[in-house]
């Protein structure tokens, strides 16, 4: 290729010219281009404004300038004076900022989702704190500022006056600003169910997780007479740095109709099938001691093994505990009148105001307390207030019998009367001493067969120490409890002996008819000496 030194004069003109052409057509083509183009590209690409629908001319006009690029910088200045850029520029201006109509639309619709979920979350937090702790959430009415409007609103009113969330929700919902407030007792149930089921379904989750699971089943009727089944699931948790930890959890409340085994197995089918809980992956089953749940053939537990062999029947140990006590108890004589005598106690201070400051002013720390009809181990509630305040409860007893007498009322002395010889007996002070033993150790061990985190070996190893201690206590219980009851016996100044057993007496009566006429006006004259005279 020639150098361009090496070309000739004439070579080299044809050469410029040339370059000029090239340059000549390469301007005519960038100015076709602008001329065509710089509309869409000042106004179009930068705001989309469409720009058939307005009236153009100068710079933007769709038929550019030609070859009149001269004149640029007046059209520039035309153009940067006219309407139709100003518009241009101002909708430009307003989309650089944010202040379109869009995007304010979207501002007040995020605010407003803020809002309710602000509204909501505390909602679902009052909501939660009454459930925890077992509280009714509607009262009578559902008026804002009355007191009876239950604990839910309650709470509303309470917190809006440190929130101000809920504060400015109350204002409208009470000037009725809003006609959606979501406070009223239907959304309550709403929110109710929204946490029962995201409760449910972690619980179910985590059974899920740990593959294999017990089911623990009760029956009872409710207020409305409905028997209701619940269910509580328990399983094994693996947590990474923890370890295994066992779980146990309430799921929910089914309505049964037909109590029977089959049914009651059917139920819990429907149940484990509603939840994708696998039944083959069942590996225990405990139940009280009912025979439509432990029945060798037709009950629960049968049906269970009749689908999975592996779901290993437990009883309930804390209740077969409880019906050991129970039938105990119920087999002595003395320990049935023991017990009598504990309930009539507290019958006789709890029917009346009066008698109850009577007995607050001997007794401080336990006061009397009822017997429950089912858990016997909760009996030791009862027998300990008697245990450990024998002398002031006595002294109660007393002075109520004297108030009684000055009030006139017989049948409330004689009640005294009767309680006061009862309680001073060295039998029954022996039965107080070896029934708080028993039931204080039973409590223990029945309180931790129910904890949800014990394992099979500290179970077996509390049976056994109360296995144990009831042998030992059979054999020399008697005498332990002989030796503790004999500082109550001095301190009541009751003397330690067991009352004999009455025997029936044959009279014989070898007067004569006389004889006997004479003893019978003798006793009648006494008696109405004795009764008659203060009439």
């Amino acid at each position: 290729m020639k150098r361009a030194h090496e070309f000739s004069g004439s070579q080299k003109r044809k050469l410029k010219i040339q370059r000029v052409a090239n340059a000549i057509e390469k301007t005519h083509k960038i100015s076709e281009f602008f001329s065509s183009n710089i509309s869409q590209l000042h106004i179009h690409n930068n705001t989309g404004v469409d720009t058939q629908s307005v009236s153009r001319g100068g710079l933007s006009s769709a038929q550019g300038f030609g070859n009149l690029w001269s004149r640029l910088s007046k059209t520039l200045k035309t153009h940067e004076q006219s309407t139709h850029h100003k518009e241009c520029m101002m909708v430009w201006h307003d989309k650089r900022s944010g202040n379109s109509i869009d995007l304010q639309s979207s501002k007040l619709i995020q605010e407003e989702q803020t809002y309710w979920r602000a509204v909501l979350f505390r909602l679902l937090n009052i909501i939660q704190f009454l459930a925890e702790r077992n509280l009714a959430l509607r009262g009578t009415n559902e008026k804002f500022g009355d007191t009876r409007n239950g604990n839910f609103l309650g709470e509303v009113e309470l917190i809006a006056k440190f929130d101000p969330v809920l504060s400015e929700h109350v204002r409208c919902a009470k000037s009725h600003e809003l006609s959606d407030h979501y406070l009223s007792n239907r959304i309550q149930n709403e929110l109710i169910e929204l946490l029962a089921k995201s409760i449910r379904d972690k619980i179910i989750s985590k059974v899920l997780a740990s593959k294999y699971y017990s089911i623990i089943l009760d029956c009872t009727p409710d207020i409305s007479h409905t028997d209701q089944l619940s269910i509580v699931l328990r399983g094994v948790e693996f947590k990474e740095g923890f370890g295994a930890e066992s779980f146990e959890h309430f799921v929910e409340f089914l309505d049964v109709y037909d109590t029977t085994g089959k049914g009651l197995f059917d139920s819990i089918i429907n149940f484990l099938s509603k939840y994708g809980i696998a039944i083959e992956d069942c590996r225990g089953q405990g139940y009280n001691s009912g025979s439509n749940m432990r029945g060798k053939n037709h009950g629960v537990q049968a049906c269970f093994l009749e689908v999975n062999k592996k779901a290993a029947y437990m009883p309930c140990t804390s209740h077969r505990l409880n019906l050991v006590i129970a039938d105990a108890a119920r087999s002595s004589i003395t320990s049935i009148s023991f017990f009598g005598y504990l309930q009539r106690i507290y019958n006789l201070f709890a029917a009346s105001t009066k008698r109850w400051v009577i007995l607050k002013k001997h007794v401080t720390h336990f006061t009397v307390k009822s017997l429950p009809d089912t858990r016997w181990e909760a009996k030791v509630e009862a027998v300990k207030s008697l245990r450990f305040q024998t002398t002031e409860i006595l002294e109660a007893i007393e002075e109520l019998e004297r108030v009684s007498l000055d009030n006139r009322d017989g049948f409330i002395s004689t009640e005294c009367r009767a309680l006061a010889i009862e309680v001073r007996s060295w039998r029954f002070l022996v039965c107080l001493i070896t029934w708080y033993d028993l039931l204080f150790l039973i409590n223990i061990i029945s309180k931790a067969l129910q904890s949800p985190s014990i394992c099979i070996n500290d179970q077996i190893s509390h049976i056994e120490a109360g296995m144990s201690f009831v042998s030992q206590y059979r054999h020399g219980g008697v005498a332990i409890a002989e030796g503790k009851a004999k500082e109550l016996a001095d301190e009541l100044e009751v003397d330690r002996a067991y009352p004999e057993p009455r025997r029936r007496k044959k009279y014989v009566f070898s007067a004569t008819n006389r004889q006997m006429s004479q003893i019978i006006r003798l006793v009648k004259k006494c008696f109405a000496e004795n009764f008659s005279i203060h009439l």
